[in-house]
């Protein structure tokens, strides 16, 4: 009987070794191998292939890619503290300066990575796009890709950057990335670390390509669908026993949000439904006229003043106690209830909420929001604190042996600005072993 080959990506069995390679898209031998079968393998799948790191951060890609076998040949960031820890936890020095990076200097790599700055297209930005100095960044990696010819590329970005400007900020960066001399996957993925148990919502747009030499008239792939794990923000706590050298909530910040508990606590027993939109105290027994105010904020107003009237009764007299709260200012004076229906155990410090400049928002505690760079950090109602630098980290997929920045300041606002290591060894795995056909 003629020899049959296995393929140890579907399964199904091939007349040559020959073929099961070209539907691995890669070498690899087959399991009819002692030395690679499933129960001896040890080969990583990006093993051989080395990577550059643009735009690095702190080193979420290097996390990522190192993880699956390849090699960091070079990284570069324009910032000079994620630089530091990028040395310290990788002994390797990044680049200053993309646009001073020449590229012959560049070692030969395979796989071209990069986190292009976001801010051009993020919703918390302005969203100039390319119009904006960091989205001409972009250019860049392109000026690479031309130069070095690597096999494939890995870009991420804001979920934003797939409908920016009507979708034609997308559509100049596939143009270019074409003319580059790669084939893309057919649209931008999404995916969030909360897709894969990690308790964050962080939906991200992934950009991957192969050259067009490799890909020898292949299709790609649909990715395949994420079944949903269960998560809870409980998951990346770090011990009770640490608590008392945490950073716990001030008696000011707990005296408003005492206000808000007895506020969730009325229509809880009162079984009414809060609103979706969010409450804005200040106007709920104002009287001024809105006229030439924008749409948006007329009905924001408007929805406010008929919650008010509809529960005054309670409302009257809590808002006078909150008022003559000195703490009871500014943002603090806002809430977002961002739990739909009332639970029995429903209370704030059963959830998570965030002091945000839009007001106090709370979410349940399944998962995170989006970290952010921006000093927005989630507060855990049963420990009366914010997320450590740590926790923040697990969030991010970041093991607990990495050496953090010396600031804690300057340590969220990293993580809050990098990818999540999880998810990037994901996306990487798809594209170099189960992109094409």
């Amino acid at each position: 009987m003629a020899t049959k080959f296995s393929c140890p990506k579907c399964e199904k069995e091939f007349p040559t070794k020959t073929k099961c390679e070209a539907h691995m898209n890669r070498k690899s031998l087959c399991t009819n191998n002692p030395r690679n079968s499933k129960e001896n393998a040890t080969h990583l799948p990006l093993e051989g292939l080395n990577f550059i790191d643009l735009f690095s951060g702190i080193g979420g890609f290097h996390l990522a890619l190192s993880s699956l076998g390849a090699n960091c040949v070079l990284a570069c960031d324009i910032d000079k503290k994620c630089r530091e820890v990028y040395k310290n936890n990788f002994g390797i020095e990044p680049k200053e300066d993309i646009t001073k990076l020449k590229t012959e200097e560049i070692p030969p790599f395979d796989i071209l990575c990069g986190g292009f700055p976001c801010q051009a297209f993020s919703h918390a930005g302005k969203q100039g796009g390319f119009e904006d100095t960091r989205g001409t960044l972009f250019q860049e990696i392109c000026r690479i890709l031309k130069a070095c010819k690597p096999k494939y590329f890995l870009l991420e970005n804001v979920k934003n950057l797939k409908g920016h400007d009507g979708g034609r900020t997308i559509k100049v960066i596939y143009e270019n990335l074409h003319l580059a001399g790669y084939d893309t996957y057919n649209g931008p993925i999404l995916l969030s670390p909360h897709h894969l148990g990690i308790p964050q919502h962080r939906e991200r747009v992934f950009l991957l390509g192969i050259r067009k030499d490799i890909v020898n008239g292949r299709n790609a792939i649909i990715f395949p669908a994420i079944n949903p794990i269960k998560t809870d923000i409980s998951s990346i706590l770090e011990p009770e026993a640490l608590e008392s050298c945490r950073s716990h909530l001030s008696p000011s910040d707990i005296s408003v949000l005492e206000l808000w508990e007895e506020f969730i606590q009325h229509f809880k027993k009162a079984e009414v439904k809060l609103p979706t939109f969010p409450l804005w105290s200040d106007d709920w027994d104002s009287t001024y006229d809105l006229k030439g105010l924008p749409d948006w904020k007329q009905r924001f107003i408007t929805n406010n003043r008929k919650f008010y009237n509809d529960s005054k009764v309670f409302l009257e007299p809590w808002l006078q106690k909150a008022r003559n709260n000195e703490a009871f200012a500014g943002a603090r004076r806002k809430f977002e209830w961002q739990c739909g229906s009332f639970k029995n155990n429903d209370s704030l410090w059963s959830l998570l909420f965030t002091f945000r400049p839009s007001g106090i928002r709370t979410k349940r505690t399944n998962y995170s929001p989006a970290l952010v760079a921006m000093a927005q950090i989630v507060n855990v109602g049963s420990r009366k604190r914010k997320l450590s630098v740590r926790e923040v980290a697990r969030l991010q997929s970041f093991p607990d042996t990495f050496k953090v920045a010396g600031s804690d300041s300057v340590a969220y606002k990293q993580f809050g600005n990098s990818v999540n290591v999880e998810v990037i060894k994901r996306m990487a795995k798809f594209l170099v072993t189960e992109m094409l056909t």
